[in-house]
Formats: structure tokens, sequence, C-alpha cells
């Protein structure tokens, strides 16, 4: 059975449709909230998600964008935003089809099965380990020597896009984009910021790192157990 994530803040027509989209077959799960998008993602992996862009705190946009950083889950945008540089922007941002509500269920389903037709989604590796850090991808859970580490949702999209080039340098401008957006470039100051918070929590002595390395002017690099271990030298912080 195909599982879809249905992103939307509005309850009453976010459960009218994942009614709809059941009586159709689909297995239907409910987000609220891109943050809860992004858990919903790593825990369930969806085969699509539906997604509105009015959403509180994090918009659909940058929800869009995130994820389609992690995966190339197929994505419709849903919603009742209607103006072309809304449309643009939603395919700029990794969107594969835009629909301006109401949406006739018939068509809903087409387009949805149009979608799952061409594509199915490619994930990142399951688990990275780092001595005694396990960093699950798929349920957005890190653990260190067997204990729950908490993360913040940020912190955790910069040690998953160091975790999918471990034991190569990620730029500055690599992470930043890919964790912050594009509008993020010059920021290698937040970067280091949120580099210190990971070190602090999943580092043994934060101040000679082992497995987040730095780059000097360059970028960072996160060592792993199947990294060589001639390449795991240690470098000084920045």
């Amino acid at each position: 059975m195909c599982q879809i994530l249905l992103v939307d803040n509005d309850e009453p027509e976010a459960v009218a449709t994942a009614a709809r989209l059941r009586r159709m077959g689909f297995a239907v799960r409910i987000a609220c909230d891109g943050t809860g998008a992004l858990r919903e993602l790593f825990q369930r992996r969806p085969d699509l998600i539906v997604l509105e862009l009015l959403l509180p705190g994090m918009d659909g946009f940058e929800t869009c964008r995130l994820i389609r950083s992690i995966c190339d889950v197929p994505i419709l945008i849903l919603t009742a935003v209607s103006d072309e540089q809304s449309v643009i922007r939603s395919f700029d941002v990794g969107a594969d089809q835009y629909l301006v509500k109401p949406v006739p269920a018939t068509e809903l389903v087409s387009r949805i099965q149009a979608l799952l037709r061409r594509a199915r989604p490619s994930w990142p590796a399951p688990t990275v380990r780092m001595g005694d850090v396990d960093v699950d991808v798929e349920r957005g859970v890190v653990t260190k020597g067997g204990e729950l580490v908490s993360l913040t949702p940020t912190e955790f999209r910069l040690l998953s896009a160091l975790s999918e080039r471990a034991g190569r340098v990620c730029s500055h401008g690599h992470l930043l984009e890919r964790v912050w957006g594009p509008d993020w470039g010059g920021a290698v100051h937040h970067l280091r910021l949120y580099v210190g918070y990971l070190r602090r929590k999943l580092e043994d002595d934060p101040s000679t790192p082992r497995h987040i390395l730095s780059e000097w002017g360059v970028g960072y690099r996160l060592v792993t157990d199947v990294d060589v271990p001639a390449q795991a030298t240690l470098r000084s912080v920045s």
C-alpha cells in the first residue's frame, strides 16, 4: 500500500482529504507543520508528499526545499495560493506538481498516481556510525553510548548533510545552502556555531574532535568508522 504524507495545518480540510485518499486505497499520515513533516519523512519514509504552502513557522517553500535536499520523494503542492510567482518558486525548490484548491478527488488521485508511476524515492544510507555514536537517518535518531542524544532540527539537518559526504570535505557554501538555504552563503560564523553545538553533543572531547573535523578555509569533514584511518587526522577546531 502506498504511503502518503499530507502536510496541512487546516485540520478539518486535512482530515477530509486524508479520508478521500484512504477510500482510494492509500495509507495517509498527516503533519500540521514543516517540522512535523520532516519528522514523518525520516520515521515513515512516505512514497509521496502532498504539501500546503501556507504553514505556520517554516513555510511550505522551505519545507519543500529541505525535503528535496534529503531525498527525491515526489512532492505535490496542494494549496490555496494561486499566484504565478508561487508556482514558479515551488518548482524551483523541488516540487513535482502544483494544484490549487479546491481540487476534485478524482483529479487529485490521478495526479498522485501519475507521480507514483514515474518515480520511486531513493533514500540516504540509513545508519552512520562514528565510534560510540550512531546516526539513524531513517528514524531521525542519534545515540551516543546507547543513550539518546537530543538534537534540534537544524543540528540534525547539519549532521545529515555531513553524513551524506562522510569521509569527504563539505564546503562551507554547500553546508550553508543544504541546511539553511541559498540566502545564507556568507554566514560561515553561523555554521561554525552549529558545528560547535554538534561537537559538544557528539565528541568525547569537543576541543579535540575526532569525527567532525575542520578543513581550514574550506569546510568540514565527517569521519566515520568505515573511513580509512589514515584520513582521520586530527585538525584544530574552527
